[in-house]
């Protein structure tokens, strides 16, 4: 239903009008009278009409007057104009105050009518359109992360996409290019320990910072990563605000940033500044940093292999560590990259091994710790990472090292024999035993059988049987009872395995001993 204000200074006009529109059943609410422009004006601002029938000839304000004021008042109102003069001047001031129609007395019902059907079907429409348009901005704006998301991907990608790029840019309302300053950040929950990857509680930290910082553009990335890119540049003291506000929450942020210099390309700016808040994360450098923070320089590495491979024949494994661990240090307080930080890393402990190769290890032990320092990289998230590798290639390498009257595949040898007396009664496998040993299961089973004479599986099996033997001796175990007991679960085969290294069948065993 709508509203329709009528205003005329003639009763006769008034009852006309308000007859027509009520025996016609239009949509239509008559919500006021007046007989004077000044009146109107009050009604139509109380009232907020949709319609407006206004007469011309009144006192006080007359109709035009009025319908000006109205219209510049409440553009949406539609106007029609009553006169019984068909004066050129009255027309054109119509047509200026852009009025819905312009009508001469007397009018007609059936033309009033069609005049207000019109203007019924106009506002209709009007209607839809808006409602259509409102439901077009809230599916842009539910679409607006996505949006967002995907422009971001495409400016740091360099991935030439200029059409998608500026229809994302128009949706988004983003009207310049010149990005003057890139940050990618990171974050650490500190209550978890862990790097926060939750596109929720990103989304929240984004929104945040995005306060501080009046990006013109950001977003969360797939990888847990939030981008920002800016007009302007990130003062110091927005930063220290940043870092209050993450702590205060429980995150310690790690950000790179990257100046985004006449011919540099977002692509490149983006790289720079990705590294770098990897780096600091890397180190758990909390803050801001620029590639300029970063050094290149490390310790000489020839030297500090000659004390570690000294501390280790020395058996000082605390002290080898202890000396890794203020390079580490250095190179933190350096802002070593992540990438050489590791690089030489590996570069020390190669020569380490190396070093230890020409007398100590053989061949299969130097293949294993190659593969153990290649995997360091893959590896080590940061540096408490990077320090728990480099420990356990050293402990082991000292296993290796360590002065011994043996032979090394003695060692081994009579190292697998113990496991072996120690754990017959589980499911024990050659691969295991040289997964233990850090050794390469066919030189585990070489060297086995050379110094034993026996294969692995036919040694177990030895231990199993006399182990067995002594168990039915008792006379307190069926026979299946102690084949589990022994490691061997299938009472036939037990039974089997167990008479062709006895030539005695274990119930004949458990028979005899309680005889005896």
């Amino acid at each position: 239903m709508y509203k329709i204000l009528i205003v005329d200074d003639e009763t006769v006009e008034l009852q006309f009008l308000r007859h027509v529109i009520e025996k016609y059943n239009l949509p239509l609410n008559i919500c006021g009278e007046a007989e004077d422009g000044l009146e109107a004006i009050e009604l139509a601002d109380k009232l907020k009409p949709d319609f407006v029938i206004i007469d011309i000839s009144m006192p006080h304000k007359n109709g035009l007057e009025a319908a000006a004021i109205i219209k510049q008042k409440h553009p949406w109102i539609k106007i029609y104009i009553l006169t019984a003069y068909e004066k050129f001047d009255y027309a054109k001031k119509a047509i200026e105050i852009d009025v819905e129609d312009y009508l001469t007395k007397p009018i007609s019902p059936d033309k009033l009518i069609n005049v207000l059907k019109k203007g019924i079907k106009s506002k209709l429409k009007e209607k839809l359109e808006k409602c259509k348009a409102s439901r077009l901005h809230s599916n842009i704006k539910a679409l607006e992360p996505k949006i967002k998301k995907q422009l971001v991907l495409d400016l740091i990608s360099g991935g030439v996409k200029t059409d998608r790029q500026r229809a994302a840019k128009k949706l988004l309302g983003i009207k310049t290019d010149q990005f003057n300053q890139i940050l990618a950040a990171q974050f650490f929950d500190r209550k978890n320990r862990r790097v926060v990857t939750n596109e929720a509680t990103l989304t929240n930290i984004g929104t945040a910072i995005d306060m501080e910082l009046k990006s013109a553009l950001y977003s969360v990335l797939a990888d847990g990563r939030l981008v920002f890119l800016l007009e302007g540049t990130v003062h110091r003291d927005t930063m220290e605000s940043i870092q209050k506000w993450c702590l205060m929450h429980g995150y310690d942020v790690f950000a790179g940033a990257a100046i985004l210099e006449k011919g540099c390309d977002i692509y490149s700016a983006y790289k720079i500044a990705e590294e770098t808040a990897e780096n600091a994360l890397f180190w758990h450098r909390c803050g801001f940093f620029s590639k300029k923070d970063t050094s290149s320089t490390t310790p000489n590495v020839a030297e500090v292999q000659n004390k570690v491979f000294t501390s280790l024949l020395q058996k000082d494994y605390s002290h080898a560590m202890e000396m890794i661990k203020e390079i580490l240090s250095e190179m933190r307080t350096k802002g070593l990259t992540k990438e050489k930080a590791v690089k030489y890393v590996g570069d020390l402990l190669t020569l380490v091994v190396c070093e230890s190769a020409k007398n100590i290890l053989l061949q299969e032990e130097m293949e294993f710790f190659r593969e153990q320092i290649l995997a360091l990289n893959r590896k080590s998230a940061n540096v408490d990472d990077l320090t728990l590798g480099i420990g356990e290639i050293l402990e082991e390498l000292l296993k290796r090292m360590v002065p011994d009257k043996l032979s090394a595949p003695e060692y081994y040898v009579n190292w697998v024999i113990d496991y072996l007396k120690k754990n017959y009664h589980l499911e024990v496998t050659l691969d295991e035993a040289a997964g233990k040993l850090f050794l390469n299961p066919s030189y585990l089973s070489r060297i086995f059988k050379k110094q034993t004479g026996q294969g692995f599986n036919e040694f177990l099996t030895k231990i199993r049987i006399e182990k067995a033997k002594a168990l039915l001796m008792t006379g307190k175990f069926s026979v299946g009872e102690v084949g589990r007991q022994v490691g061997i679960y299938d009472p036939s085969y037990f039974s089997s395995i167990f008479k062709k290294h006895t030539d005695i069948s274990p119930s004949k065993l458990v028979e005899d001993s309680k005889s005896k």
